[in-house]
């Protein structure tokens, strides 16, 4: 018999394909609602508890941009932490900043000196803004991030720039 939708045998089963650390993040933490910046090194996680009730909490949070060259930081006077990555790929270091307003000076200023807007295919450099991809993930050295997401910072604040 021919299933209804021809699709349908390509479709992934749950729970291995909600399992999938890679697309869904490191954390099984349950009932995650949504991720706020608060000033400029916190977020606010909030999430529901057991009861139904909404709750939330703040947590650490360290914006980064991954670099193909250190050498994409030089004359940038803010502070930053460097961890190298291992492997060939292109984005070798990963470059931590102590908040929000920092990275997106320190974006702006990559920008400036490759001459390439962040979502160019050919950018040195990639500096997420989706907040789902920048919230406390503690494979990237940022303690105990108990977020489902895969990386870390938050969205960008009201007249903060683009």
């Amino acid at each position: 018999m021919t299933p209804r939708n021809p699709w349908s045998s390509m479709i992934p089963n749950a729970p291995a394909f909600h399992e999938n650390a890679l697309l869904f993040g490191h954390d099984p933490t349950p009932r995650l609602l949504a991720f706020e910046l608060t000033g400029d090194d916190r977020i606010r996680v909030f999430a529901r508890t057991v009861d139904g009730q909404t709750g939330s909490d703040l947590r650490p949070f360290r914006p980064f941009v991954l670099l193909a060259s250190t050498d994409l930081l030089t004359g940038w006077a803010g502070g930053y932490e460097v961890e190298e990555l291992e492997g060939d790929g292109l984005y070798r270091f990963l470059v931590f900043f102590p908040g929000w307003g920092d990275a997106l000076r320190a974006r702006a200023h990559v920008q400036k000196v490759t001459g390439k807007a962040q979502a160019a295919p050919d950018a040195p450099f990639l500096f997420f803004t989706d907040r789902q991809h920048r919230v406390g993930a503690p494979h990237l050295g940022q303690g105990p991030g108990r977020t489902g997401h895969a990386e870390g910072t938050g969205p960008p604040r009201p007249g903060a720039g683009p």
